[in-house]
């Protein structure tokens, strides 16, 4: 509350951040919403689309879903035989969801696993891929979301705070609700059976990624942001 009395503006990534604060006994007239932005000039749809290549990029944290995911993966193997898989990062459960990928003798058949590695590498890979899954619990404003939908690709995002802020269902990505594998596995099936659907998705989402979280947006908001402030002063 200290922090909040004396603090010329506080700055949210996400509308229930803000909503969160001023319950908290944050003034609303000193919230600021700024997202997160990523470059688009790195993060770039790719030449090459391995049309049948499901990625996840992230931390392997309980609050991702990754159990979820590799449930749906079942799923769609089963009604799409040529699915791939890919999860590409670090975290302490790595080893957890190898196992049960493994387990469900799913893994380097259908489900494989890379990284960590480097945003330029990453963004290769991303630009390869056909579709992006985020089945998180939980998030901020997640910046491997941006950057696969920079990528142009169609996403699929939880229906949580920080992945609605950026999703608008069927316009530039689909919401499925979490914890909710065969949701999920159904929304994977609808992109990776409609080649049409899977580019309008992607072609809004890099737009949407180039007007509101390219970093020139988003430093230019944060300057005004400043100015403000000093012209308070």
């Amino acid at each position: 509350l200290w922090i909040f009395k004396n603090a010329n503006r506080v700055i949210c990534l996400t509308k229930s951040d803000a909503q969160e604060i001023v319950r908290f006994g944050c003034p609303s007239d000193k919230v600021r919403l700024i997202p997160n932005a990523i470059d688009a000039n790195r993060y770039r749809p790719g030449k090459d689309c391995q049309e049948n290549l499901v990625v996840w990029v992230g931390r392997f944290v309980p609050e991702k879903g990754l159990d979820y995911l590799i449930e749906a993966a079942k799923i769609v193997v089963k009604k799409f035989e040529n699915a791939q898989f890919m999860l590409v990062g670090y975290g302490p459960l790595k080893a957890n969801i190898v196992k049960t990928a493994y387990d469900s003798s799913l893994l380097n058949s259908a489900i494989r696993f890379a990284g960590p590695f480097n945003r330029d590498q990453i963004a290769k890979i991303l630009g390869n891929a056909s579709v992006f899954v985020l089945p998180s619990l939980k998030e901020g404003m997640p910046l491997s979301l941006l950057e696969a939908m920079a990528c142009g690709k169609s996403v699929i995002g939880s229906d949580t705070s920080g992945i609605n802020d950026v999703i608008s269902d069927g316009e530039n990505g689909l919401l499925i609700p979490p914890r909710n594998p065969e949701a999920l596995a159904d929304a994977v099936l609808k992109l990776l059976n409609d080649a049409n659907l899977r580019r309008r998705l992607g072609r809004n989402a890099r737009q949407l990624v180039m007007e509101k979280y390219n970093w020139n947006i988003v430093i230019n908001k944060m300057e005004k942001i400043y100015h403000e402030v000093i012209k308070d002063a």
